[in-house]
């Protein structure tokens, strides 16, 4: 196995308390994983058997590999993909595995684009609906002449004794009597 330099890592959490998170120079060799950082640099190696859980993803503009050391799980990320194809082969030799993340902003925009359409086309046809749909209501409200001559207006209907014409205000009270024994 040959030995790897890439630079430009950051990591999450740091190694030691107030210690270095960015910046970082990762080495990879046939003893384990080396991170160097800090000033004054500091070093700190990790051989491969203690490296679980070795992960490393290529995403759209960068890499993330991810290990679990002493229980803690370490992400070192980085905005290029330039070593990929070599920590790749050094990755799967140390036992670890490699996954590619699709990109989401395509499908995110196909989506978008069709939720769009779709609500423009629902708010065309309510809008058209409802114009039809007033079109239809006064189309089928009568007026005098639509009754015929048959038809007339009765001043004393019944309707007079529970509601009062326009215009009038009907005061009740609600007052009871007792009948005296």
């Amino acid at each position: 196995m040959t030995t790897i330099r890439s630079e430009g890592w950051q990591v999450a959490p740091s190694f030691t308390p107030h210690g270095p998170t960015d910046n970082l120079t990762l080495l990879f060799d046939e003893n384990g994983l080396t991170q160097l950082g800090g000033d004054p640099t500091a070093a700190w190696q990790s051989p491969w058997p203690v490296l679980g859980s070795l992960t490393l993803v290529r995403f759209a503009r960068g890499l993330a590999l991810f290990a679990t050391v002493d229980g803690v799980r370490y992400c070192w990320r980085r905005n290029a993909t330039t070593d990929f194809d070599a920590l790749r082969t050094v990755v799967r030799a140390a036992g670890g595995s490699v996954e590619r993340r699709r990109r989401v902003t395509a499908p995110l925009v196909t989506a978008l684009a069709v939720t769009v359409v779709a609500a423009s086309g629902a708010l065309a046809w309510w809008g058209a609906s409802a114009n039809n749909e007033l079109a239809q209501v006064k189309a089928v409200n009568l007026t005098a002449a639509d009754l015929g001559p048959k038809w007339a207006t009765v001043s004393n209907a019944f309707l007079v004794y529970f509601v009062p014409p326009a215009g009038q205000v009907f005061t009740s009270t609600t007052t009871t009597t007792t009948p005296s024994m």
